[in-house]
This record gives structure tokens, sequence and C-alpha cells, in this order.
């Protein structure tokens, strides 16, 4: 596989994706057609590193209402979290997250050779070997 993901995450949803609370990352916009590839975690502030990775095991794009109802409790968050976050969308978009794994050792922006994190996601085409 040669492109993977890094996306931004919080510490708290990132915390709950690694013990498995979190199954389903919510996004206002999906990245194109990457089942199964490497998503790699950037935790925000206060961390600031790169903690982490899961699988993607699908992508879920549907009416935010019957997401909510189909999906909600999957997402970590609470149903006033998950309609705010999607305000004024139509859709909603998640990531079905198979397994997260943390890194022992937090990762630098640097190991990936980028110099600053994505706001959302980004594609990268270089990661350091993580076996």
């Amino acid at each position: 596989m040669d492109k993977q993901l890094l996306i931004s995450i919080h510490p708290i949803y990132a915390k709950a994706i690694y013990e498995g609370k979190k199954q389903i990352e919510l996004q206002r916009s999906l990245p194109k057609n990457f089942y199964g590839h490497l998503v790699f975690i950037y935790e925000t502030a206060p961390v600031s590193k790169i903690t982490g990775w899961f699988v993607i095991g699908a992508y879920i794009h549907v009416r935010k209402d019957g997401f909510w109802t189909g999906f909600g409790h999957l997402t970590g968050i609470t149903k006033d979290e998950f309609f705010n976050y999607f305000s004024g969308q139509k859709y909603a978009h998640g990531i079905y997250i198979d397994s997260g794994h943390r890194f022992e050792n937090p990762l630098s922006l640097k190991d990936f050779m980028l110099n600053r994190p994505p706001l959302t996601w980004r594609y990268i085409s270089y990661y350091p070997n993580i076996d």
C-alpha cells in the first residue's frame, strides 16, 4: 500500500479508539476509497504526537438522522455533540475502525517527514515501519 492516511483526533477520542469504545471516527468529508488501509492517529494538543493507528473497515455515508439512529452508539460521543458537529450538513460520514493500536512510544511528525499536522485528515506516502 503506497498511500495511507493521517487523521487529527482530540486525545479523549483517541483514547476511546484505543480502548475500543469508539468504533466509528466521524468526518465532515471522507477521503477516496481506502478500505483496508492504515490510518495513523495524530493526537492534537497537548499530546501533539502520532500515537497509533487503525485499519479502515468500512466507510459510512448516510443522512445524519439515519446515521445517528443506526450507528450513534458506536461514535463515542453524545447525540448533541453529533448533531452539532454535522450542523448544516445533510449527510454524516464515518470511518469504521477495525481495531485501534497504540504505539508504545509516540512518534513525531518528523518521523513521517511532515512539518505540520492535518487540519482533519491528509494522505501520506511516507511512514516508518510499524512492525
